[in-house]
């Protein structure tokens, strides 16, 4: 992709052109050319992104895997194994990079340079940039890794149009552990099977078995003899590969594209190309007469796809059976890149693509095999790409014949000389695929205009078999920057978690980073009535929760500055109603889920803009954080809870979460005693308590989101159960007798704590009951609106405003105490100044929400940035249930976030 015009070179002598002004304008425009897409015909960089939001690709010139964390932008590079560590000069980048669906193992296969490769197995902590090698094995020169897949029992999720979900079967064969298996093709046409031990212990366990021949492997320690790849015209090596995992089925077929080499050794040659002892019109012959005329127009890319099944069970012991299929001949040139395309079966997504003509003459339908091609001609013009599909259909077959009854058979072809196709990835609307085209030329804009990036392509959806743009999706734009525009060609491709966003890493080998784009949304005139316009969005996040994935991708284009604010609140809403649609009994979990969604996306929002809107939303995100720490407030006290009474053993964490409700409480009284002073108040008013905290800040009105913890029933039942908990544990506390020195300490500490407050906990437990009692105040869809916004709806304002006449006119608190604190007194009168004194911030643990000794301590959290030293020492075993203490260790926040490390390996 180069440029003309002054902008980028003066070598090229820009365009003029007369505006309508008779002004001469310079006209600068690029155009794409052949070398911008001449790397396709070798193996792409790698690019994965993970279902914890985790991008992984090859370090440009070394044997490196570089992980960024996304949106945070968090780098580090996961351990070398030792043979990299020893000789790190003899191994390149790495060619292969495949994250497990269960997001807790990586592969990546490190070439030789002119010596053997390696592949290493990675297994990650508790933290997501806490990764360690736990494997690694050598592979032969002409034996190297050219694809790979990982097989498990992990069940993809699928929300239809109507909202429901449902889950598809895994995909490919499950060992009887349920444990990971990593599938890998290598140069030589083999196919590897590593079974990943299901217990903390090294060494995995393969079997490899031949893709040219049938094969039967029945004993792990079995070894074959390496395929012979020289032959007529040289060595047949494997360039490219696929494969293809079905669900719920223990087949899988796999796709390769070989490359012919010349011979290496002399003796391998296949005549001697001069007799010297011969006259020179004798050496030869005719072309016709010579057998080997053309051996060297044999050399390089082999014009045929060759295919084969392959068969995994585990009846007694592993059984590995391979069978070659029917190759694909004649296909075009210059292959650039194949995937396999699996419909699952009972989804709401999938289209009736089985024949009952065909089921029933023993016709099974298969995959999708669908490739494109580059045909580059004489390399004076951008080359013409060219998609195809291939489908499978398998017939009975003799058994114990060693062929495979899967038949190949060509479906559509499209050729595109107006536009170049880049990649292909499996699209969300099952039976489709995502496909990213290039324009052949395009403007830039202008030095003067603040605009930096441009358009040079978009990505289209495209309906399988028949290769047919879908009408009910839009296109979404490739843009690049303008001072990259030869380094941006999009060719590798990843797909975020929820399919959302696409991630390209440039052609460009060094200096240029990954480019995030948007996929395709549905047109507006395909929605329904009754579909609102953000559904896409919140299906997509519907999908994250029942998954356990990072919405990270999905939070990221609502915090985007274009996107309008109602599109936040909207999204969420909608996405609660879905949930509560098909719940499962479950409606509290999901919505605390959802909330954890809501910290995410109005705090990335809040970043990105200033003033009151900032405020705003950083009040709403501080309120979603607050119920998460509420729900994890009362699952440490339900974790220490023996009976009636409590564990003392963990007496200060539990009084350290007490102080932090206890301040919580007397800000929510704080609020709703100045809010019912100030709408009551006359005109000319003396001095009282209340003025001095209106004094400092402006008066609260009921819009403020802090309220929702008082009217809003989800927040108030965890407020409530939080306040029962803190009740009994002060009264078991009151009551010991100083036997015990540290236990005595925490009585005398929480004591005070409370004491100081001024707050009476039964007469305010009695006040938040008769709240929770009052339940026909709104209806569900203002409940669900209201904790979307995170802020109070027009129909819930008069309930808040009962509540808080209802506590300025109760005797849960005692005034003074509550907005005058004897630190005032003691600082002096200064402390009571009518301007507001900034306090300086402290770093508090967002765990134990007590103070952090240091600011870089402890881990961080991905989601919503609180760093913690309760969760330091983490132990990687999954867990569901949020200990904020255990031996000091917990496995996520409070807001449900994974962890980072504060200062990770770079």
């Amino acid at each position: 992709m180069h440029s003309t015009g002054p902008s980028t070179s003066a070598m090229h002598e820009p365009k003029l052109s007369m505006s309508s002004k008779g002004k001469a304008r310079e006209d600068t425009h690029w155009q794409l050319g052949w070398w911008d897409l001449a790397s396709t015909s070798s193996p792409r960089k790698p690019l994965a992104w993970s279902p914890s939001s985790l991008l992984l690709r090859a370090h440009p010139s070394q044997p490196l895997v570089l992980v960024s964390h996304f949106p945070s932008g968090r780098q580090f590079v996961l351990p070398s194994p030792q043979p990299l560590l020893t000789a790190t000069a003899a191994y390149g980048p790495p060619t292969i990079i495949a994250v497990c669906p269960t997001d807790d193992w990586c592969f990546a296969f490190f070439p030789g340079r002119g010596g053997d490769g390696v592949g290493c197995l990675w297994k990650r902590g508790a933290q997501l940039d806490n990764w360690s090698v736990r494997d690694c094995f050598s592979f032969p020169s002409k034996a190297g890794v050219v694809a790979a897949e990982w097989t498990c029992a992990h069940r993809e999720w699928v929300v239809s149009e109507a909202g429901s979900s449902s889950r598809v079967p895994p995909r490919g064969p499950i060992s009887p552990h349920r444990a990971p298996t990593l599938v890998l093709v290598t140069q030589d046409h083999f196919i590897h099977i590593y079974f990943i031990p299901p217990h903390v212990q090294p060494g995995a366990k393969s079997m490899r078995a031949s893709l040219l021949r049938a094969t039967v492997i029945a004993d792990p320690k079995e070894t074959l003899p390496p395929e012979a790849s020289g032959g007529p015209g040289g060595d047949r090596v494997c360039i490219n590969a696929t494969i293809g995992l079905g669900y719920n089925d223990s087949t899988m077929v796999v796709a390769m594209r070989s490359h012919l080499l010349p011979p290496q050794h002399a003796d391998r040659s296949l005549h001697d190309p001069m007799g010297l002892g011969l006259p020179l019109e004798m050496a030869h012959g005719s072309a016709a007469d010579d057998p080997f005329a053309s051996e060297w127009d044999m050399w390089g890319e082999d014009p045929t796809i060759q295919l084969c099944e392959v068969h995994l069970d585990y009846k007694n012991v592993p059984r590995l059976v391979t069978k070659p299929i029917n190759p694909l001949l004649d296909t075009p040139a210059q292959l650039a890149e194949f995937r396999f395309v699996y419909e699952p079966p009972m989804s709401p997504l999938a289209s009736p693509t089985k024949d009952p003509r065909k089921l029933a003459k023993g016709i099974e339908s298969g995959p999708f095999l669908v490739a494109t091609f580059l045909d580059f001609g004489d390399y004076t013009a951008p080359p013409k790409s060219e998609i195809q599909t291939y489908s499978f259909q398998k017939k009975e077959s003799p058994s114990g014949s060693g062929v495979s009854g899967w038949v190949p058979r060509s479906e559509a072809k499209r050729i595109f000389e107006d536009k170049v196709v880049s990649f292909i990835v499996p699209s969300m609307p099952k039976g489709a695929v995502l496909a990213g085209f290039l324009d052949l030329h395009g403007s830039i804009p202008s030095r003067r205009s603040k605009i930096r990036e441009t358009i040079i392509g978009h990505v289209s959806v495209l309906r399988i078999p028949d290769l047919r743009t879908d009408e009910q999706w839009d296109t979404s734009p490739l843009v690049a920057r303008v001072d990259h525009l030869g380094q941006h060609t999009p060719l590798s491709v990843a797909v975020s978690p929820n399919h959302t966003l696409l991630c390209t890493l440039p052609s460009a080998t060094l200096g240029v980073q990954l480019c995030i784009h948007p996929v395709p949304h549905r047109r507006p005139h395909t929605l329904a009535p009754s579909r609102h316009p953000q559904s896409d969005l919140a299906r997509a996040l519907v999908h994250a929760l029942r998954a356990r994935y990072s919405f990270s991708d999905v939070t990221h284009v609502l915090s985007l500055p274009t996107a309008p604010l109602e599109a936040i609140s909207q999204t969420l809403y909608h996405a609660l109603t879905l949930l509560s649609l098909d719940s499962n009994g479950l409606l509290d979990m999901w919505t605390a889920n959802m909330l954890s969604a809501a910290t995410e996306v109005y705090l990335a929002r809040a970043k990105k803009v200033d003033g009151e809107e900032k405020d705003q939303l950083t009040q709403s995100w501080k309120f979603a954080h607050d119920i998460a720490s509420l729900s994890a407030c009362c699952s440490a006290f339900e974790d220490c809870q023996e009976g009636d009474e409590y564990d003392l053993d963990a007496v200060w964490q539990l009084v350290g979460v007490s102080g932090w409700l206890i301040e919580m409480l007397e800000r929510l009284l704080r609020l709703c005693i100045v809010t019912g002073h100030a709408s009551d108040a006359p005109q000319e008013k003396t001095f009282t308590f209340e003025d001095t905290a209106s004094s400092i800040s402006p008066l609260p009105s009921l819009d403020a989101p802090d309220f929702l913890l008082l009217g809003h029933p989800f927040a108030l039942s965890r407020l409530y159960s939080a306040l029962m908990h803190v009740k009994r544990f002060r009264d078991q506390v009151t009551s010991l007798s100083p036997k015990g020195e540290n236990a005595y300490l925490a009585r005398d500490t929480l004591i005070d704590i409370v004491g100081n407050s001024g707050i009476d906990l039964g007469a305010l437990s009695s006040v938040l009951h008769s709240f929770m009692q009052e339940t026909n105040f709104a209806s569900a869809e203002d409940l669900r609106l209201s904790l979307a916004a995170c802020c109070p709806t027009p129909s819930l304002k008069p309930h808040l405003r009962k509540i808080a006449e209802k506590i300025q006119n109760s005797d849960v608190v005692d005034r003074p105490r509550l907005f005058i604190k004897p630190a005032d007194l003691v600082d002096g009168v200064n402390r009571l100044s009518m301007e507001a004194q900034p306090a300086k911030e402290k770093g508090i643990d967002v765990v134990s929400k007590g103070l952090l000794p240091r600011r870089n301590a402890g881990l961080l959290c991905a989601r919503c940035g609180g760093r913690s030293e309760t969760a330091e020492t983490s132990v990687g075993v999954a867990s569901v249930r949020w200990r904020i203490w255990e031996k000091s260790w917990m496995f996520r926040c409070v807001c449900g976030g994974s962890w980072l490390r504060a200062n990770p390996p770079i």
